[in-house]
């Protein structure tokens, strides 16, 4: 049991220094800009060595990937948080139900600066060429996320074809943050308004390609 006791403590302590890091990254990286802030000024600002961030998350990109999992699912590690996410979404009866959690969870993460985030990373990546690798990638990541999480919605898997190819292109369109940035922070939507439209716009594109959601909600219509 003290064995136990001590290894329980060292991983609270080990999650709470990453905790430390991820927020310091986050506030330099809004503040400063991803291009600007350098590693020695993320570990001064969490009051840790150099070496740890290292250690714990590797390059710079490693921190937009752990930023991204505690930003959207409160994770400390890349994929650590939404796994947890996943099984919670898996317990939730409706289709539904699971739609406006898996949209709620995702304006969670942009309020917190992802977007932001994400419009300085790619304007970056515009002189930077290992930051445009990066950004190619989470291209891809994020269309293979929108395909798993629609299917975690509607509760089945989708067909391998340009139909529903073009079906999670145009829920990726949604609920993108190039999408949120205009209608939240441009146009100065509140989070209610802007998960309404998320909500409905996901509900009416599925219907198009002949996909209903079980539930009690209906798409809102009266504009």
């Amino acid at each position: 049991m003290p064995r136990q006791y001590k290894s329980a403590i060292r991983a609270s302590q080990a999650r709470q220094t990453k905790i430390a890091i991820l927020e310091a990254a986050l506030a330099l990286f809004l503040e400063r800009g991803y291009a600007q802030t350098s590693i020695r000024e993320i570990a001064a600002r969490a009051g840790v060595a150099e070496r740890t961030i290292y250690a714990s998350f590797g390059e710079k990109t490693g921190l937009l990937l752990g930023i991204a999992d505690y930003a959207f699912y409160g994770g400390t590690d890349e994929e650590d948080g939404e796994a947890r996410f996943v099984e919670e979404m898996k317990t939730i009866p409706t289709s539904h139900e699971r739609l406006r959690r898996a949209i709620h969870q995702t304006v969670r993460g942009w309020d917190q600066g992802l977007a932001a985030i994400g419009r300085m990373v790619n304007a970056a990546a515009t002189s930077d060429a290992q930051l445009a690798e990066f950004a190619a990638e989470m291209v891809e990541r994020r269309h293979r996320a929108t395909k798993a999480y629609a299917e975690l919605i509607i509760g089945r898997s989708l067909p391998e074809d340009a139909k529903h190819e073009q079906l999670i292109d145009e829920l990726e369109a949604i609920t993108s943050e190039e999408v949120y940035w205009i209608l939240s922070v441009e146009r100065n939507w509140g989070a209610d308004r802007y998960e309404e439209f998320v909500f409905d716009a996901f509900i009416h594109v599925l219907a198009r390609f002949g996909i209903e959601l079980d539930g009690s909600d209906t798409p809102n219509d009266s504009g």
